[in-house]
């Protein structure tokens, strides 16, 4: 398991040169990486998105089922969420 990779979770090695290192040009360079990286990730987000909702990627069956089963992961409150999304987002990045 330990030898999947996500391209998000490459960014963990840029946090030892911060830490060995505090520096503003460091925080900077980390700062610069976690904004691509968050920049890249809504964009394809988007782009799947528009995909399912137009159609163009899946069939009607597929599509209805898709948003039944995120309705349901979007019924929590937002905090919640990212109460789930944090040790889950540990376990991913140990993982790697």
């Amino acid at each position: 398991m330990g030898r999947m990779q996500l391209f998000t979770e490459t960014t963990v090695t840029a946090v030892p040169p911060v830490i060995s290192n505090p520096n503003w040009h460091n925080f900077g360079r980390l700062a610069r990486l976690w904004n691509i990286v968050l920049v890249a990730n809504l964009v394809g987000t988007f782009m799947v998105a528009a995909g399912i909702a137009s159609g163009a990627t899946v069939t009607e069956g597929v599509r209805a089922a898709i948003i039944q089963l995120s309705g349901h992961l979007v019924r929590p409150a937002p905090i919640d969420i990212l109460g789930r999304a944090i040790p889950a987002s540990f376990l991913v990045a140990s993982i790697a």
